[in-house]
């Protein structure tokens, strides 16, 4: 089993992301599997410019950039892996701009003149499968406390998914990032049990090829404690400016 993570923050290896890829890839090798890393801000990646020249008879399916920066290489890396872990974090609800570049340079990889059905039943173009169709997981790391910040960037890779005929094998999103970052396991006794979830995570991977339900469940532990009445509290909206007002509700 060969599993290729991209990583897509800005902060490259001193990101959160890479923290969190670094655990799952714990897990990976001590189940004997292979696990490599991109870090996308340590390469050149031009911008797809919708030319559309990649669709033509004279550079076909062959992005205009393709001997002009680094694409090429990272793509027949995820030709020859088995699981692609596309690593974000949340930039302004979705994911950052590293990985959108990225994801928008497929499009010389697939013929938009043969139009074909996916598995899910939509109409769509040809593909590279041995790129685009590879089984992946979604990792994302947030600062926000709410569920709602990433369900933007969950919805585009479920998208992703029934276009391109890729398995999502898991989604883990780890909210609250910058607390399990900053703050000690004194201070947050659930951070070795994320950890390890983490861990536990790359190695169902390895040995299933898929996220089992109980990692990802302890994986997204809330790192927050609050009281119940606080938590039904915070369901009721006009509440919750008011929680903050009063210092109940406190993020460090």
């Amino acid at each position: 089993m060969k599993m290729l993570a991209i990583n897509a923050s800005h902060r490259g290896e001193k990101g959160f992301t890479q923290f969190l890829i670094n655990q799952i890839r714990s897990g990976v090798i001590d189940a004997g599997s292979e696990f490599e890393t991109i870090v996308l801000n340590k390469y050149k990646i031009n911008q797809c410019l919708g030319c559309e020249l990649c669709h033509t008879e004279k550079s076909y399916l062959k992005c205009i950039y393709e001997d002009k920066d680094d694409m090429k290489g990272i793509l027949e890396k995820m030709s020859k892996s088995d699981i692609i872990i596309y690593a974000t974090p949340i930039h302004v609800f979705n994911m950052s701009g590293l990985m959108k570049n990225f994801i928008d340079r497929f499009n010389s990889t697939g013929d938009i003149s043969k139009v074909t059905v996916s598995k899910k039943g939509i109409f769509f173009h040809h593909i590279n499968a041995n790129i685009c169709s590879k089984p992946f997981v979604l990792l994302t790391s947030c600062g926000n406390i709410e569920n709602e910040a990433s369900k933007s960037l969950v919805y585009y890779f479920k998208t992703f998914s029934k276009f391109m005929d890729a398995p999502m094998v898991g989604v883990l999103v780890r909210k609250s990032s910058f607390l399990l970052r900053n703050m000690d396991e004194k201070s947050i006794p659930k951070k070795a049990i994320i950890l390890n979830a983490f861990r536990e995570a790359g190695r169902d991977l390895a040995t299933r090829g898929t996220i089992s339900k109980k990692s990802k469940k302890y994986a997204e532990l809330n790192i927050l404690q609050f009281p119940l009445l606080i938590k039904l509290l915070m369901k009721i909206r006009p509440l919750k400016s008011t929680l903050v007002k009063s210092g109940l509700i406190k993020l460090k």
